[in-house]
């Protein structure tokens, strides 16, 4: 145990109230969802004639995000001051985050003394006895408490692995919708095919439809900040380009033309914009973790995990928890917590959902996907989507919210799908736990596509590890060094190699994409998140298998309970293995690593915004 005290903030004047005997027990306890942890203490205070008022377990910094009262034991404890022995029992989670938890034990007395101590408790990862498997009626409902929503059957799905195919697919509900065109994206360009979404959606707005858009402002303003304005100013600029050519020299007023700029704003049918802004967010947020409260427990374990020297337990302690950023991290642009998701909703009867931005590379030359969908599962990316603005809106003062509109259905048979989102400001990691409990049921085979693997001691390669241990067959395809370079100069990729040789030495096969041979041609970019469980389970969407997509972005996933579609997409996945990548061997990451040790250095500070 750690027996360093502290004191917390009381009045002018009032001394530390001691805690002191802390002992957790079971020291051990497991994340199976079974077990419980029993913490005890004793607790008195130096101020004269003071009661103790409270002793609390401050969870704030885990997925639990909450205080437990410790109760008083009667036969060791004193009245009316109440100091002696307090303890509490508390559940531990299924699927909560592994490792040492540094849990503070808060107490305050009647003088306004307080006090604070560490307990350590060791939470180790367990996959349930009698977990049931993805062909049982029981994971089900399994998968659907974790994801916090319900499959709901009668959708047709399309795959969108071509480009082309979904860049037309895109254009095409544009052009047909006739009420509301909802848009959500981490970047939206202004060039190539990215200007063709943005004509057609300008069109449109011209046309008097409903148009939302929903963009994450640290990653858009750098990318793109004039597809924005274009989509916002564009019938303002119009407007004010026919007065001038009608009257060429009649130069408008300022007051002429900002009451031009709100006339084009206010004349209904407009684009209806908000910036999702981590630090506005952050600044009013409760569920953000104040300054007495401890650095989330992710963050902590891969801050201790490498570079002591550097991320030292004092700057832990002392200096992150003072920020309102992601776990305790500064809000700064990009380290800030962020939407990754994707969405296109048309009508609210057709969405689009997957891993591509509204950018020219992602429909011309990267490898991505999409899924298509109509039918009742529509309506649930659509609310989806409505929290989403309204999360953001709500830091803006918007009063503009997208109209609702009648659930899609669909009649006849169709697959079942499950609409899976995050919210990581708010400690809701559903789809991180959602692909977890999708592993842990999985016997056969788990097929991943994804970006980047960025996954240090962390949950997600807790289960990928034990999951390969059981004999399942676990592969995953990303990026190598070549096509890598597209993005940040393969930073990404060498985040990843600081972590392979634990999986290869599990026995999990990871692949690389070759590439083409044209230096001088851009690469195909791996940017898919693809996710086959046993021939009977598929999801796609935003996630990558990275801390960032676990803890710091809202992503969403689609699963798809269908034998069909999967068995079909693990042949492609195999095809595409067998025909396009190399399979990463234990030598080639080390002379990788010797090879690029100070990019791999620098990209390990960088990680995090991956």
């Amino acid at each position: 145990m750690d027996d360093k005290q502290s004191n917390l903030p009381g009045r002018s004047g009032a001394t530390l109230v001691v805690i002191k005997n802390v002992r957790a027990l079971p020291p051990i306890v497991h994340n199976d969802g079974s077990d419980r942890v029993k913490v005890r203490c004793r607790v008195f205070s130096g101020n004269e004639n003071a009661s103790i008022q409270s002793v609390k377990l401050d969870w704030r910094h885990t997925m639990l995000f909450a205080t437990h009262d410790f109760h008083p034991d009667p036969a060791c404890t004193l009245a009316p001051s109440g100091e002696g022995d307090y303890q509490v029992e508390v559940s531990i989670p299924y699927l909560m985050d592994t490792g040492r938890c540094r849990v503070p034990i808060l107490a305050v007395d009647s003088a306004g003394g307080s006090g604070r101590k560490i307990c350590e408790i060791e939470i180790s990862y367990a996959r349930p006895l009698g977990m049931p498997e993805i062909s049982s009626a029981e994971f089900i409902p399994l998968l659907e408490r974790v994801g916090g929503a319900s499959f709901c059957v009668g959708n047709s799905v399309e795959y969108l692995d071509d480009g082309p195919d979904a860049l037309a697919r895109r254009l095409s509900m544009i052009h047909e919708a006739g009420e509301q065109i909802n848009l959500q994206t981490y970047t939206l360009g202004h060039t190539g095919a990215a200007s063709e979404i943005l004509k057609a959606l300008a069109a449109k707005i011209e046309q008097r439809v409903e148009v939302n858009v929903l963009l994450n402002a640290d990653s858009q303003i750098p990318t793109s900040p004039i597809s924005a304005m274009r989509l916002r100013l564009g019938r303002f600029f119009k407007e004010l380009t026919r007065t001038l050519n009608e009257d060429i020299e009649k130069l408008p007023s300022i007051e002429e033309i900002i009451q031009h700029f709100q006339g084009a704003l206010d004349a209904g049918g407009g684009v209806n914009m908000v910036f999702f802004r981590g630090r506005a967010l952050s600044e009013t947020s409760a569920t953000t973790l104040d300054k007495d409260a401890a650095v989330s427990h992710w963050l902590m374990k891969i801050l201790r995990e490498e570079t002591p020297e550097i991320r030292g337990i004092d700057l832990l302690e002392q200096y992150l928890p003072s920020f309102k950023g992601p776990g305790g991290l500064p809000s700064v642009p990009l380290l800030d917590w962020a939407i990754h998701e994707k969405i296109m909703v048309a009508d609210g009867k057709r969405a689009i959902v997957g891993g591509r931005n509204i950018e020219d590379p992602y429909f011309t030359s990267w490898r991505d996907l999409d899924l298509y969908f109509e039918g009742p599962i529509v309506d649930r990316i659509q609310n989806g989507f409505v929290s989403n603005f309204k999360e953001a809106a709500k830091t803006q003062n918007e009063d503009a919210l997208p109209r609702q509109l009648p659930p899609s259905t669909q009649d006849g048979k169709g697959v079942a799908a499950l609409f899976v989102q995050s919210r990581p400001w708010s400690r809701q990691y559903r789809t991180m736990f959602s692909l977890a409990c999708a592993m842990q049921a999985a016997v056969k085979r788990i097929y991943i596509s994804s970006q980047y693997i960025i996954l240090p001691d962390c949950l997600l390669r807790e289960v990928l590890v034990d999951a390969a241990n059981r004999g399942v067959d676990v592969r995953i395809v990303t990026n190598s060094l070549k096509t890598g370079r597209e993005v940040h100069m393969a930073a990404g990729y060498f985040a990843t190699l600081n972590y392979l040789a634990k999986l290869l030495d599990a026995g999990i096969r990871v692949y690389e994409v070759k590439g083409i041979d044209d230096e001088h041609a851009r690469q195909p970019y791996h940017h898919s998140k693809e996710y086959l469980f046993d021939g009977m389970l598929a999801a796609a969407g935003s996630f990558n298998l990275s801390l960032r997509s676990s803890y710091i972005e809202s992503e969403n996933l689609v699963f798809i309970y269908d034998s069909g579609i999967c068995e079909k997409r693990e042949s492609l996945f195999l095809e595409f293995l067998g025909k396009q990548c190399n399979e990463v061997t234990p030598r080639h990451v080390s002379d990788s690593k010797t090879l690029h040790k100070t990019k791999i250095d620098l990209a390990s500070y960088l990680e995090l915004l991956y």
